[in-house]
């Protein structure tokens, strides 16, 4: 969070950020109370909410559990904004974007990573900074370096609404949700196995949800539906470090990037330092 906060203060254009904190609930109150006592023990700030707490917090819930876990330094931004301030400010400090590029292959000399090979021609440099989420792993093994990166498929739902309906982030058993924007909500949805259908099929499923919830969700019109990969290291943990055993390369892949973005450039930026 410090390294987070650090990056916003030196990004001039507006990322949407929003400093709402999180309200989770579980299935039944047990399960809410571990989650609470598993971010505690983890050092998180984490704290109980009552019922009716809770319903001053989030005025638009229908239904209102008897607790639930809230975590104040929990915050949201524009993912699109804020990956295009990331870019800007990274090209008035010299980096060269090449939009769009394809990355085909490595370029490989004597076990040693020496650059990329793009549909626009070959690009060496001294280091890759492989940062591709799911398309890491087949890149990867060009130079011979196993990335264990499952994909998890996750539908965005954007809806637009005249008014606020939600002040946080809301985890609940039946949907995520939260405000981009006074006119913009904001849901993410696992997506089950096999499916191959429309986006839209899950946001209508979402969006039943939303209107027994939330008072006002009938007003929700949805703007758009995309499903996409999410990278998740099998390890658990992001992999950020050198490859090992191949010089040249370097790995650059988590599944939480636009919190730890941050963080992950400051170590990038620390290993690459001469």
């Amino acid at each position: 969070m410090a390294e987070f906060d650090r990056v916003v203060t030196e990004i001039s254009a507006p990322i949407g950020l929003r400093r709402c904190g999180a309200i989770t609930w579980e299935e039944d109150d047990s399960a809410t109370n571990r989650f609470v006592a598993a971010h505690q023990d983890a050092g998180h700030r984490m704290e109980h909410l009552s019922g009716p707490e809770l319903s001053v917090r989030e005025p638009a819930l229908v239904q209102v559990p008897s607790t639930a876990a809230f975590a104040p330094d929990d915050l949201g931004v524009d993912p699109v904004a804020y990956t295009r301030s990331l870019l800007q400010s990274a090209q008035q400090s010299g980096a060269v974007f090449r939009a769009p590029t394809q990355v085909i292959a490595l370029l490989t000399d004597d076990d040693r990573v020496r650059g990329v090979l793009t549909d626009h021609g070959e690009i060496t440099a001294e280091s890759v900074v492989l940062a591709a989420g799911t398309g890491s792993t087949r890149l990867a093994q060009m130079a011979g370096v196993h990335v264990d990166v499952a994909a998890s498929p996750c539908c965005l739902l954007t809806f637009s609404t005249p008014r606020p309906l939600v002040r946080s982030i809301l985890s609940t058993p039946d949907f995520e949700v939260r405000q981009l924007d006074d006119n913009t909500l904001l849901a993410a949805e696992d997506v089950p196995l096999g499916f191959s259908g429309d986006p839209a099929e899950i946001a209508s499923t979402t969006l039943e949800a939303l209107q027994s919830h939330l008072y006002g969700a009938n007003e929700l019109r949805l703007k758009q539906a995309v499903i996409a990969d999410r990278p998740m290291p099998t390890g658990g943990r992001p992999l950020v470090g050198p490859a090992p055993g191949v010089p040249g390369l370097y790995l650059a892949v988590a599944h939480p990037a636009v919190i730890l973005s941050a963080a992950i450039g400051s170590q990038v930026a620390s290993d690459h330092t001469l």
